[in-house]
């Protein structure tokens, strides 16, 4: 798995799940628009994160990494969880976790 992050530190968090045969890239158009404001975590799921040597198994499992890493780095705390297609199975394992609060979520 494959975090970026962009934009403002002090903004609101923001993270993006890609849809299915893509990656965080499928967000580079919108990032600009955002990273003024906003502290933006682009994701690219085990599978789709240009290695090679990762495989996507299930949508519980890259919502595990995912909530490890927010609790790492963002205090289990996001503003918005913006997700598509593929990224909808590990959004609503996240939305369910005792451990993250997610403020807004749209998938």
């Amino acid at each position: 798995m494959e975090i970026k992050r962009f934009g403002n530190p002090s903004g609101k968090k923001i993270m993006l799940l890609h849809g299915n045969l893509m990656c965080w890239r499928q967000f580079e158009d919108v990032i600009p628009m955002l990273e003024e404001k906003f502290d933006v975590y682009a994701v690219s799921f085990d599978g789709f994160d240009g290695t090679g040597k990762t495989t996507y198994t299930t949508a519980q499992e890259q919502a595990d990494k995912l909530e490890d890493y927010l609790i790492r780095k963002c205090n289990g705390t996001l503003d918005l969880l913006l997700a598509e297609s593929l990224g909808c199975g590990p959004a609503v394992y996240l939305k369910a976790s005792k451990n993250i609060q997610i403020r807004k979520i749209k998938v």
